[in-house]
């Protein structure tokens, strides 16, 4: 919906002729008519105007408005408007309303003597099976509305503007009507902000719940952090506020589980011995639970997870597993992960033994050929910036470079390959997809040390540099266009810092700033397959939005340098 006309006619007046009351509805609704085909409206529905408190009986106001649509043919040939809908919300009003609209839609306004030749695009009906379709017609029978079909799932990025004009019979009904609609508008609408710690996802979801209720949702940055706007009816606005609140509550404890899931798991694993005498690992659930109590010093734990088969008391002192059910007593045995070679790059130092080990920052020998690439990489592209959005600063001097080692953030990274190469196989052949590509990141010196320790946040995207490309994490192919966003170390104003990453890319597209994800490739084919990134020059990219899901760029080198 583009515009809406508030109709404002006098009321039913018992005094009036017939005529004359419905005259003051018809008018109205010509009036309308006029404004929207001059609008360039291409179609518009019309409510049963009067049957409410204005007095007027269904016959009163179904004979105005075919009086009106009537008129608007006579006056105007070639009009804008292909469809106009009669709204019919009560079935004891459709009768009245289809037998007077029905004979506009046949034959035009009833006359003394035989009837008109149907007028072009007057067509009322459907053609009989087997005979050619009639011409489209710009007036439709009436319909009762039917809310629930009006959804078909696409949610605006943005909510749509819509422009409401008031028409009336006189200036004082327009001044009337516009002061009722300003007082209901006070009264049951409203905007409430949400502040919540969101992603990409996430306002997808909001969005497409809050639409069901025709609730509006906006999203700004409110001091770097993401804020919600709810705009709509009060009780409408009020329900989806505490649905999101509650729902986002559920989201950060199953995300905060999974967290933990993920580390434990990624750092050792406990097995039970199967009726072959040999070990076999528990599910990732199980093993949680199980770590757990053996960090704690418990000497037993309760197992009864829905992906294990049978119900058991873990006993962590004799390493045995004793079935609830059978009695039946088994092995168990932890062991620490070994990261092997096809995990992490063979290249990597060892972890420090003895420590409760995460991540650690290796230093590159100068004289090494690692060192030299990447340093190659970053002065060679310093001076370049396609782009032209920011002046690029003085030649930088590399004081150090480093190369961050994370087993369990790289761990996640591979995984995500894998999946995004299996999932655009064809592309990849085809060369129309590139799976991944080492880019540069700038960024503030207080949130280095949480990209190294937990990989970048698709929660603040845009915060820094704007979401021109939309709202996923900024990657540029020059060193040249991150250097304005690599901001001062606190510990030392002349240094700055920036990353060299893995990228996963995938399908990309050229970006907009409305996007908070990468639009639908092919409607036609599917409406969840989404592209994978969206960049400044699809043919040729410098810039590129990436990370609308977790886990797909890995932070593989920090370069500190500084300038002159």
């Amino acid at each position: 919906c583009k515009k809406v006309y508030v109709i404002a006619p006098a009321a039913f007046n018992s005094k009036l002729s017939t005529s004359q009351n419905e005259g003051n509805i018809s008018v109205v609704v010509e009036k309308v008519l006029m404004a929207a085909n001059q609008a360039n409206m291409s179609w518009i529905s019309i409510p049963t105007i009067g049957t409410g408190n204005l007095g007027y009986s269904n016959e009163d106001s179904a004979r105005a408005i075919a009086k009106a649509l009537t008129a608007f043919s006579s006056k105007v040939k070639q009009p804008h408007i292909q469809r106009i809908k009669v709204a019919v919300f009560d079935d004891s009003r459709l009768a009245t309303f289809e037998q007077e609209i029905g004979q506009i839609c046949r034959h035009g306004v009833s006359q003394k003597g035989p009837p008109p030749a149907p007028r072009r695009g007057f067509t009322y009906g459907s053609p009989k099976r087997g005979t050619a379709p009639s011409p489209p017609s710009p007036y439709s029978p009436p319909v009762r509305k039917n809310v629930d079909n009006d959804y078909d799932g696409i949610i605006p990025e943005e909510p749509e503007s819509v422009s409401i004009s008031i028409v009336g019979g006189s200036q004082s009904d327009c001044n009337l009507a516009m002061t009722d609609l300003s007082e209901m508008i006070d009264e049951w609408c409203v905007e409430k902000p949400v502040k919540l710690d969101i992603d990409a996802d996430m306002v997808d979801i909001i969005r497409r719940e809050a639409a069901k209720l025709s609730v509006c949702v906006k999203v700004m940055m409110e001091n770097n952090k993401p804020k919600l706007l709810l705009a709509g009816m009060k009780d409408a606005v009020s329900d989806v506020k505490e649905e999101i609140t509650q729902h986002m509550s559920e989201m950060q404890e199953i995300r905060a589980r999974q967290r933990e899931e993920d580390d434990i798991c990624s750092q050792v694993q406990w097995l039970y011995e199967n009726d072959r005498k040999q070990f076999t690992p528990y599910p990732p659930e199980a093993i949680v639970i199980i770590e757990k109590a053996y960090q704690q010093k418990q000497k037993m734990v309760q197992l009864s997870v829905s992906s294990f088969s049978r119900e058991c008391t873990v006993n962590l002192e004799s390493n045995q597993e004793v079935d609830q059910h059978t009695g039946r007593t088994r092995r168990i045995q932890r062991e620490r992960k070994i990261v092997t070679g096809l995990e992490i790059p063979g290249h990597w130092a060892a972890h420090p033994s003895g420590t409760n080990y995460s991540h650690q920052l290796v230093l590159l020998d100068r004289s090494s050929s690692e060192y030299k690439d990447v340093a190659d990489r970053f002065l060679s592209t310093a001076d370049k910036n396609n782009c032209g959005l920011n002046p690029v600063p003085p030649q930088p001097n590399i004081v150090q470079i480093e190369r961050v080692q994370n087993p369990r953030m790289y761990h996640r990274y591979l995984q995500e390959r894998e999946a995004l190469r299996s999932k655009r196989a064809a592309q990849l052949d085809a060369k129309k997809a590139t799976l991944e590509l080492e880019l540069f990141h700038g960024t503030k010196g207080d949130v280095v040390e949480h990209i190294i320790s937990e990989g970048f946040n698709r929660s603040y995207a845009g915060v820094a540099v704007g979401k021109r490309l939309g709202a996923g994490v900024y990657f540029a192919k020059n060193s040249g266009y991150s250097l304005p966003y690599a901001k001062p170390d606190e510990k030392n104003q002349k240094r700055r810092k920036m990353f060299l990453c893995k990228v996963l890319l995938g399908m990309w597209t050229k970006g907009e700033e409305s996007m908070w994800v990468p639009p639908v490739i092919n409607q036609a084919v599917s409406r969840v397959d989404r592209y994978d990134s969206t960049v400044d020059h699809p043919p040729n990219p410098s810039i590129f939005a990436a990370c609308f899901r977790d886990n797909r760029a890995y932070p593989a080198y920090i370069i500190t340098y500084k300038h002159g």
